[in-house]
């Protein structure tokens, strides 16, 4: 059917930065939220990160599966510098959940 709701933010710069500015917005609700992150080094303040030299995307989308099997927040966001068509599978995965809102980062292609 389709996840809930997701929005994909692509660029090259910034996208660490909006995530931040969302998750500060959001005042008491970021208590229902988890940022996950997969990249060279960490970006994002309060973050699960995975490091991407060490770990596959397959591994990141397993611990984020492994993650949500013991807790259910209502807001998720995934930082990547990967390209959109290197990250479907991800995206497809997301995407099946319902009543959570994702929001995924990501480079252009």
């Amino acid at each position: 059917s389709g996840g809930f709701f997701m929005l994909i933010l692509k660029g090259k710069n910034e996208k660490s930065r909006i995530i931040e500015y969302i998750r500060m917005g959001m005042g008491p609700m970021v208590h229902n939220s988890i940022c996950f992150e997969y990249s060279e080094s960490p970006v994002i303040h309060n973050s699960l990160y995975m490091e991407k030299d060490k770990f596959s995307l397959d591994e990141f989308r397993k611990s984020i599966e492994m993650y949500l099997e013991d807790e259910s927040p209502r807001y998720i966001f995934v930082y990547t510098n990967e390209q959109e068509s290197d990250l479907s599978d991800l995206i497809q995965w997301l995407d099946s959940f319902e009543y959570i809102t994702i929001v995924l980062a990501c480079q252009w292609g």
